[in-house]
């Protein structure tokens, strides 16, 4: 939902783009950078969900942008599991970057391509840290049912 909401976002936005906006985003990535360097992760997710905001606000679509502030209440927690990985924040950062050179540019085709393979790697990320969780979660269980067993069970 999420990447054919933020396409339709971005056909829209690149037309609407101004020097003022995109300075506005490039201040935001260093926002974002400048958290990330400093470890906060919890802080450089929501920062860089800003930009995200941003560029669907600049599609002028009301309705969408509803949509989509309606959608970032539930994507807080997926952000922070997608950065939680250095290499996919690394990633991330870079394709941020990249994203915003490709608005300036009024690229769409590149825009397009480069939010795809960011929101890709970024549920590729989430899925495996879901994953990662629920099978420790199992391994916890079955530690507690052998405990159990043996009568030394966590309480």
């Amino acid at each position: 939902i999420r990447t054919t909401l933020e396409t339709l976002a971005l056909t829209k936005a690149v037309d609407n783009m101004t020097p003022e906006s995109i300075a506005k985003m490039r201040d935001i990535l260093c926002k974002a950078n400048q958290a990330l360097a400093e470890g906060d992760i919890e802080s450089a997710a929501k920062i860089s969900r800003e930009m995200h905001m941003d560029i669907y606000e600049m599609s002028g679509m009301d309705r969408l942008v509803t949509v989509m502030n309606t959608l970032d209440e539930y994507m807080d927690r997926f952000s922070y599991m997608s950065m939680s990985d250095e290499e996919r924040r690394q990633t991330a950062a870079r394709e941020h970057d990249e994203m915003v050179d490709a608005l300036e540019a009024k690229d769409l085709e590149r825009l397009i391509q480069v939010s795809n393979v960011h929101l890709e790697g970024a549920r590729i990320k989430c899925l495996a840290a879901y994953e990662k969780h629920r099978e420790d979660a199992k391994r916890r269980l079955e530690e507690n049912k052998d405990k159990r067993s043996r009568g030394t069970a966590d309480i």
